[in-house]
C-alpha cells in the first residue's frame, strides 16, 4: 500500500519575493518528509525563476503555484505559472534530466496557465558528510591532464557531488555546453582523475578577448581535498596561459569564504573592485553552504602573467582615488589623467551595447567609444532599467578613451565598481555600477584581511552616496 509522507500547496506572486517564498516552502516540505531539501529547492527555484523571466505582461493576476505530493520514496511536483505559454520539456531543467537527477519533467497548457509536472526520487540531492565535516585527505593516487571534449558529463557529476544542484554557474550542469567550450578553445581546462577514471577536480580559465582569461569553476571532490590538487591544476593552467601570450588572469573571488581571496594573494594578484548584488539570491551547499537571502556580490581581482606596456588612461575625477590605489597595489605602468588632453574633440555619437539579463534582473552596458551624447544615453538606459525593476546596472567604459574622463558618475547615480587592466582588446576597462538596494547587506560577507575590508567598505560607501532610490537619473546637457 502506498504511503503519503508529505504534501504541500502554495500560491504566491510571480516576482523575486514569490520565488524566494515558494522555494523555501518546497525546501521545508521535503525536509519534513525525510528527503534532501536542497534537491527540491533547486528544482523549484529553476522553475520559479524561469516563470519570473517569462512573466512580462503587466497584470495583477499573474502568479506561481506549487503542489507537492511525496508518496513512499517518490516526489511528484506540479508547478503552475501564468507566464508565456510553454509545452514539452522545460529547458531550465534539461541539465538535471540529462544527469538523471530528475526522472521526468513536462509542461502543458491548462486553463490559461502553464502546468509543469516533475518527478524525482525523495533521496535525490547533494551528498551529506557525516557530522558536517569533510573526510580527511585520502591516499588514492590521481593523475593530471588537460580537459578534453567528452569530459562534460563527468565534470557535471563532479559539480553535483560537491554542490548538489546549487552551483552558481548553471552551465556546469550542461555536459554539451562544457564540451563545446573546451572544443571551441574558449575555455582552458585542467582536471585531476582518480585511478578509476573519475574526474575528481576541475579548474578552468575562460578567454575574454586576446589578452585576458577569467579564472573560475574550481572544485575538488570532498574525498580528495587538502592534498594540493588545486594548486597543481592552477600551475598547469598558468603555464598554458603564459605560453599562449595571455597578459593576465581576471577572477571573481566569492565573499562567502576566503579561500579564493587567499588564492589571489598567493598567486601574486591584487583586488581591483567589487560587483554588488549581481546575481539573485540562491541556496547553495558544498564548500560555501549559504541560505537564500540577499543577492550575491563578488570581489574582482587581477593576476599579471606578463609585463604590461605603459599606457595613459582617462578616469572621471570621482573615481581617481579608487583607480590610483589599484594602480599602486598592482604596480601597474599606468599614467592616470582626470581630463581629456588639450585640444581633444569628442565625437558626437557614443557607441555602446546593452545586455538585459532578465532572469537575473541585471543590465550590462558596454561602451566602446564615448561621445558627446554619452551622459544622455546612459541616463535613458538607467531610467528604463529602474522602471523595469532591475536590481543592478553595470557600465563598462574604455579607460583608454579620453572622453571617459568627461563623465560625472555621481550625476548619473553610478558608483565605482572595478578597474580591470586589458579587459578589452583595446585596453583597460573602468566599470561603474548602479545598485537598487538602499542599503547593501554585508552581514554574511567574509574578507581575508583589513586590506580587503578597507577596499570593500570604500566601494560600499560610494554606492551609498551615488545610488539614491528616489527620482530618475539626472540628465546632463551636452
Amino acid at each position: 500500500m502506498n504511503r503519503q509522507v508529505g504534501h504541500l500547496h502554495i500560491r504566491t506572486q510571480a516576482d523575486e519575493v514569490g520565488v524566494s517564498v515558494i522555494t523555501a516552502a518546497a525546501r521545508a516540505c521535503i525536509q519534513g518528509a525525510g528527503g534532501d531539501p536542497d534537491a527540491a529547492a533547486v528544482i523549484v527555484y529553476l522553475l520559479a525563476a524561469d516563470a519570473d523571466r517569462r512573466t512580462y505582461v503587466d497584470s495583477e493576476s499573474e502568479y506561481i503555484a506549487l503542489t507537492i505530493d511525496v508518496v513512499d520514496d517518490m516526489v511528484s511536483m506540479m508547478f503552475i505559472d501564468t507566464g508565456e505559454p510553454r509545452i514539452g520539456e522545460p529547458d531550465c531543467l534539461a541539465p538535471l534530466i540529462q544527469l538523471e537527477l530528475v526522472k521526468s519533467a513536462v509542461s502543458t497548457i491548462i486553463d490559461r496557465s502553464v502546468h509543469t509536472s516533475v518527478t524525482f526520487p525523495l533521496g535525490a540531492g547533494a551528498p551529506t558528510l557525516v557530522d558536517g565535516e569533510e573526510p580527511g585527505p585520502g591516499d588514492e593516487s590521481v593523475s593530471f591532464r588537460p580537459g578534453a571534449p567528452g569530459d562534460g558529463l563527468e565534470v557535471s557529476r563532479l559539480f553535483y557531488r560537491c554542490y548538489g544542484w546549487t552551483y552558481g554557474h548553471g552551465s556546469m550542469y550542461a555536459p554539451d555546453s562544457i564540451d563545446q567550450a573546451i572544443e571551441g578553445g574558449t575555455r582552458l581546462v585542467e582536471v585531476a582523475c582518480s585511478d578509476s577514471g573519475d574526474i575528481v577536480a576541475h579548474w578552468a580559465f575562460t578567454l575574454h578577448g586576446p589578452h585576458l582569461v577569467e579564472s573560475g569553476m574550481t572544485v575538488t571532490d570532498p574525498r580528495y581535498r587538502r592534498r594540493g590538487i588545486g594548486k597543481k591544476l592552477l600551475s598547469a593552467l598558468i603555464a598554458r596561459a603564459h605560453h599562449a601570450g595571455i597578459l593576465g588572469i581576471y577572477g571573481e573571488p566569492v565573499l562567502t569564504n576566503v579561500v579564493s581571496q587567499l588564492e589571489t594573494r598567493e598567486g601574486g594578484g591584487f583586488f581591483c573592485g567589487l560587483r554588488v548584488d549581481v546575481f539573485p539570491a540562491m541556496n547553495t551547499v558544498g564548500i560555501s553552504t549559504r541560505a537564500a537571502g540577499s543577492r550575491l556580490s563578488l570581489l574582482e581581482c587581477f593576476i599579471p602573467l606578463q609585463q604590461l606596456e605603459p599606457a595613459l588612461i582617462f578616469i572621471p575625477e570621482r573615481c581617481t582615488g579608487f583607480v590610483g590605489d589599484i594602480i599602486s597595489a598592482g604596480s601597474l605602468p599606468r599614467t592616470l589623467q582626470a581630463c581629456p588632453p588639450a585640444g581633444y574633440t569628442m565625437p558626437d555619437a557614443t557607441v555602446l551595447s546593452v545586455s538585459d539579463i532578465e532572469d537575473e534582473r541585471a543590465v550590462l552596458v558596454v561602451v566602446d567609444h564615448v561621445g558627446a551624447d554619452a551622459a544622455d544615453r546612459l541616463s535613458e538606459i538607467l531610467d528604463s532599467a529602474r522602471v523595469r525593476g532591475a536590481a543592478c546596472v553595470e557600465v563598462s567604459l574604455p579607460a583608454f578613451d579620453p572622453g571617459a574622463a568627461n563623465l560625472d558618475p555621481l550625476a548619473l547615480h553610478l558608483a565605482f565598481c572595478a578597474f580591470i587592466p586589458m579587459a578589452s582588446e583595446a585596453g583597460d576597462v573602468l566599470m561603474l555600477q548602479w545598485v537598487a538596494a538602499a542599503v547593501v547587506d554585508t552581514s554574511d560577507w567574509q574578507v581575508l584581511d583589513q586590506g580587503v575590508r578597507g577596499h570593500v567598505e570604500a566601494i560600499v560607501a560610494d554606492i551609498g552616496e551615488s545610488c539614491p532610490m528616489d527620482g530618475p537619473a539626472v540628465r546632463l546637457s551636452r
